[in-house]
């Protein structure tokens, strides 16, 4: 490495450090932003308002409402002998989903014959309807687990096992995703923003009678934020472990990879705007 090449890398850590604009702003990306974009952006359906129509009133019934009673997807409201009562309340607005228990609810499936239950949604949110419904198969899927290990197979309820996030939480995705998301903007602005304060300053000319390639001083434009995005890696860790996402394999790899992504090289197919 050259002496020129050593001095450009020492004046460009040294003023990148000295930026403190730079500085907060990439740590409120790495942080700050990560969990209030995460809290705010989740697409978690939980406490559902719900009324219960129990037809039946048997042993398999009341233990389907105590599991919807203790889901946190839904949060029991109403409990219902009229379908007409419930749908009033759903009419309102006071509930959002309306599960009707029929009656012979237990005698048929102990009895191995087909049953129906019914969930009335409101679908104004399309969201909160879908996951409603997915949230009340899972209800349903673990009584018959606990409850009717023979029903299961019957090969009249299908029981779905998520491996990868099985709790289906949005919370997951998005802390992760906000985070790559800060990688790719610092990556880019600060690089950019580099080259403009040269411009600015008057010292790009001198940068490109320097003896040095183009290379060395893409470089050691992105030398800078490699290491501060390297370093930013680690309090995103605590926050990713905050929102219980496991984190499973080689950190070290992990770290490797996200230097390459923070700072892959353009297409060079692309090139730069000329100016006057």
């Amino acid at each position: 490495m050259s002496i020129a090449m050593i001095g450009l890398l020492r004046k460009e850590v040294i003023q990148f450090f000295r930026d403190r604009v730079i500085l907060v702003l990439i740590l409120w990306l790495y942080t700050v932003e990560a969990v209030f974009c995460t809290l705010a952006l989740s697409f978690d359906v939980e406490d559902v308002p719900l009324a219960i129509v129990d037809q039946d009133r048997s042993t398999i019934s009341r233990e389907l409402v105590q599991k919807f009673a203790l889901s946190e997807s839904f949060d029991l409201q109403y409990q219902e002998s009229a379908v007409s009562v419930a749908e009033t309340h759903l009419a309102h607005g006071k509930v959002t989903a309306i599960l009707v228990i029929p009656p012979g609810f237990e005698r048929s499936i102990r009895s191995s014959e087909q049953t129906t239950l019914q969930l009335l949604l409101d679908g104004t949110d399309s969201n909160i309807a879908a996951n409603s419904l997915y949230n009340a198969r899972g209800v349903l899927a673990r009584l018959v687990r606990e409850q009717l290990p023979f029903a299961a197979n019957t090969g009249a309820i299908a029981v779905t096992r998520v491996w990868y996030n099985p709790q289906l939480t949005t919370s997951s995705f998005m802390v992760l995703s906000m985070i790559a998301l800060a990688g790719m903007m610092v990556g880019v602005i600060h690089p950019a923003a580099s080259i403009v304060r040269e411009k600015e300053r008057g010292t790009l000319e001198q940068l490109l009678v320097a003896p040095i390639s183009t290379f060395q001083l893409f470089l050691a434009k992105i030398a800078p934020t490699m290491i501060i995005g390297l370093l930013a890696v680690f309090p995103s860790l605590l926050i990713v472990r905050a929102f219980d996402v496991p984190m499973r394999g080689s950190l070290a790899l992990f770290l490797i990879l996200t230097g390459f992504f923070r700072n892959r090289p353009v297409n060079p197919s692309v090139r730069a705007p000329q100016t006057a």
